[in-house]
C-alpha cells in the first residue's frame, strides 16, 4: 500500500523544492518596496483602481500579480508564473491555468461566459489554435484550465474578453525548447546511475577527488545556479568552473573529516537567461562513507569468508541457489526516514554490479534451480536469467489497465524447495484503504499458466504478507482495518492456508504481535512478551494446540533452520544456537557485535560488518 503513497509523496517534494527555489529567488527579495511594472508581454496592465463586481474582479484581475497566478504543466512539471512575468510553453499539448487567490466564488453561469470568451492563435498568422477549456475551484482558488492540443512550436496568444464582451486582455506563451541538464562523472560512473534515481543515496569514500560535469541544454542563468550550489554543498571542499554558458565542471574533495556529511547536486527552479524554468528529474544526493565490508560465516564451522568490500550498503544479499550470484537491495527514500521502496540490483559473486532494476524489481526471489529469479514490474510479474540475459513475462495482473480502481502487487513468495508461488495483489475502489480487497493467486510452479484464485481474504485493508511455506501450508499475517469511521484502526491476526484444499483458518491462541516461524510437519514457532522476557511456545497447526518450550530474556529478529533439529537466532544480544528437541539454548559468538544480518543459505549467514551508525546514511 505504501508504493502508491510514495509515488505521490516524491512528486508532492519535488513540486515543493521547485517552489521554495522559487521563492528564494534573488530577484524577488529587495528592501525597497517593489511596484509591479507593466508587462510587455499582455496587452494591459494591472488595474490602477480597485474594481468593485465580481465581472470587474475576474477581468480586471488577470493581469493583477496579487491576485492572479498562471501556471503551466508539461512534461511532468508545473511552472508558476506571475502575469508580468514572460510565460513560456514547450508541450504540444501543455494544460495552462490561469487562477485566483480567494476569489469570490463564481457562479455557473459567470464561468460559461468566460470560457466563451477564450481564444488561442498563433502569434505570427494569428490561426486558431486547438483547445478545451475546463474550470476549477480547488481550495482557496478558482480558475480557468486552457488545455492544448498539438499545438505548432511557436509562440502563442491567449486571449479573454470581458463578460461584457466589452474589453480583450491577451497574453503571449513563447515556445521554448524543454530546459534540462545531465550529470556525468568520469571517474566514476556509478553517479550517473544515482542522478537518475532520485532517492538514492550515493555513498563516497573519503581521500578521493571527483568531478561532476553538468549539461544545461538552454543558456542557462548561471547566477542562481551556482547560488544553489552553495546551499547544497555547505561546508565541503569543492569548485567550480563554467565552460561556456551551458557547461558547469564541479570538483569535489572529499576529506576524512567529511565522514556522513551529505551534498546535493540539483537545479530544480533555476531559469534559463530567458527566464524559462529548467526541468528535470536528475538529482544526486551524495554522502561521505567509508566502503562497507560484507562477510559470511558459516555457522557450523564458524569460519568466517570476506564476500566483497563495496560502496553501497544493502538492506538485503540473496546468494543464488548456485551461488554464482546475488540479488542486493538498497533502499531507496525520501532523506526524511519514510516510506523506503526497494531498488534491486544483480550482482556478481565478487560483488559487481551486472544489471540494474532501480524500483522495477519489488519481490525479488531465486527460482529453486537457481539459474532465475522472479520479480514484479508494474503490472506483471516477470522473470529473468542471468546467463542468457533473458527477461519473460510470467503472469500479468488482471487488473491491468483498468481505471476505476487501484490495484497493486502486496506481496510474492517462493517456496524455496518446491517452487511453488503465492502472490497478493490489494484492490482498493479509487484510494479509500478501509474498502479494499485483497486476494490470493496461488502457482504450483513459475510456469503455471492458471494460478488458483482466493478471493477476499481480507475485505478491508492491506496484505503486506510475509509468507512461509512448510509443503502442506502457507502461514502469513494478515492486517487489516477493523471498526469505523473515526474508530477505524489497524489490526492484524495469523492465518494459515492449506495449499492443497485453499482452506483459509485462523490461527488461534497466538497475539498477532508475536513472533512467528513455521517448522517441519505443519508446526510453529512463536514467542510472546517484551522487556526481557519472552515465552517460547510450539504451535501445532491442525491440532492448534500450543506447547512451552522455555523462557528467555531475548526474542527473535531473525531465526534459521541449520539441520537436525537446530536453529540459529539473532537479536540486539547476540546470536544464538538452540535445539527444539533437546531444549538446549546457548549464545553463539559468530558475528560481530554490530553486525547487520542481510541473508542465509543452508548453514551460511551472510552480513555486513560495519553498518552506518544508527540513524545514518
Amino acid at each position: 500500500m505504501k508504493k502508491w503513497l510514495l509515488v505521490g509523496l516524491l512528486s508532492l517534494l519535488i513540486l515543493v523544492v521547485v517552489f521554495k527555489v522559487r521563492e528564494s529567488d534573488p530577484a524577488a527579495v529587495s528592501s525597497e518596496p517593489m511596484q509591479p511594472e507593466p508587462s510587455i508581454y499582455i496587452s494591459n496592465p494591472p488595474p490602477t483602481t480597485t474594481p468593485t463586481t465580481l465581472k470587474e474582479i475576474w477581468f480586471t484581475g488577470l493581469s493583477d500579480p496579487e491576485q492572479m497566478n498562471i501556471s503551466t504543466m508539461e512534461d511532468g512539471m508545473q511552472r508558476m508564473y506571475e502575469p508580468v512575468d514572460r510565460l513560456f510553453f514547450n508541450s504540444p499539448d501543455a494544460t495552462i491555468d490561469f487562477y485566483y487567490r480567494d476569489v469570490p466564488n463564481l457562479t455557473l453561469n459567470d464561468i460559461a461566459k468566460i470560457k466563451a470568451g477564450v481564444t488561442v492563435t498563433a502569434k505570427t498568422d494569428q490561426q486558431a489554435i486547438p483547445f478545451t477549456v475546463t474550470a476549477f475551484n480547488e481550495l482557496n482558488s478558482q480558475g480557468i484550465a486552457i488545455h492544448l492540443n498539438k499545438v505548432p512550436q511557436a509562440d502563442l496568444v491567449v486571449q479573454f474578453r470581458a463578460m461584457d464582451g466589452s474589453a480583450l486582455k491577451e497574453f503571449t506563451f513563447e515556445y521554448m525548447p524543454l530546459f534540462t541538464y545531465e550529470i556525468h562523472s568520469p571517474e566514476e560512473k556509478d553517479a550517473e546511475y544515482y542522478a537518475k534515481q532520485s532517492g538514492t543515496l550515493f555513498r563516497m569514500p573519503p581521500d578521493q577527488t571527483y568531478t561532476y560535469q553538468v549539461h544545461f541544454s538552454l543558456d542557462v542563468n548561471q547566477t542562481e545556479a551556482l547560488k544553489l550550489l552553495q546551499a547544497q554543498f555547505n561546508d565541503l571542499d569543492w569548485s567550480s568552473e563554467w565552460k561556456g554558458s551551458r557547461d558547469l565542471i564541479i570538483t569535489l574533495r572529499t576529506r576524512p573529516e567529511d565522514i556522513a556529511k551529505q551534498f546535493l547536486i540539483h537545479f530544480y527552479g533555476v531559469k534559463s537567461t530567458e527566464g524559462y524554468v529548467i526541468t528535470s528529474s536528475q538529482a544526486l544526493h551524495g554522502v561521505i562513507r567509508e566502503p562497507k565490508v560484507y562477510e559470511a560465516v558459516n555457522v557450523a564451522t564458524g569460519k568466517v569468508s570476506t564476500l566483497f568490500t563495496k560502496q553501497p550498503q544493502y538492506q538485503k544479499l540473496d546468494l543464488s541457489p548456485n551461488k554464482q550470484f546475488y540479488l542486493a537491495t538498497e533502499p531507496l527514500d525520501d532523506f526524511q526516514g519514510e516510506y523506503p521502496v526497494a531498488s534491486v540490483s544483480l550482482l556478481d559473486s565478487k560483488g559487481d554490479v551486472i544489471k540494474r532494476f532501480a524500483n522495477m524489481g519489488n519481490f525479488a526471489h531465486w527460482l529453486p534451480d537457481g539459474r532465475s529469479f522472479v520479480y514484479v514490474s508494474d503490472s506483471s510479474i516477470l522473470s529473468y536469467t542471468p546467463e542468457t540475459d533473458v527477461t519473460k513475462v510470467i503472469w500479468t495482473s488482471p487488473y491491468k489497465g483498468i481505471k476505476t480502481f487501484y490495484s497493486s502487487f502486496d506481496g510474492l513468495e517462493v517456496d524455496p524447495q518446491t517452487g511453488r508461488m503465492i502472490v497478493s495483489i490489494n484492490r482498493l475502489p479509487g484510494l479509500e484503504m478501509e474498502k479494499g480487497v485483497v486476494e490470493l493467486y496461488l502457482f504450483d510452479n513459475v510456469n503455471d499458466p492458471s494460478p488458483r484464485h482466493v478471493k477476499k481474504i481480507s475485505e478491508r485493508g492491506n496484505s503486506s504478507f510475509g509468507f512461509q511455506f512448510d509443503g502442506k501450508y502457507v502461514v502469513y499475517t494478515n492486517y487489516y482495518v477493523a471498526g469505523e469511521g473515526d474508530e477505524s484502526r489497524w489490526e492484524s491476526k495469523q492465518q494459515w492456508l492449506d495449499w492443497k484444499s485453499l482452506k483459509i483458518k485462523d490461527i488461534t491462541g497466538i497475539a498477532p504481535t508475536s513472533y512467528l516461524t513455521l517448522l517441519a510437519g505443519g508446526e510453529a514457532l512463536y514467542l510472546t512478551g517484551d522487556n526481557n522476557y519472552y515465552e517460547w511456545f510450539r504451535y501445532n497447526l491442525e491440532s492448534e494446540q500450543s506447547r512451552s518450550l522455555f523462557t528467555a530474556e531475548h526474542g527473535i529478529d531473525v531465526a534459521w533452520w541449520i539441520g537436525n533439529g537446530q536453529y540459529m537466532i539473532h537479536d540486539f544480544t547476540g546470536t544464538y544456537k538452540f535445539n527444539l528437541e533437546k531444549l538446549k539454548f546457548a549464545n553463539t559468538p559468530l558475528l560481530p557485535e554490530k553486525a547487520e544480518i542481510l541473508g542465509s543459505q543452508a548453514n551460511t549467514i551472510i552480513y555486513l560488518r560495519n553498518p552506518d551508525p544508527l540513524g545514518g546514511n
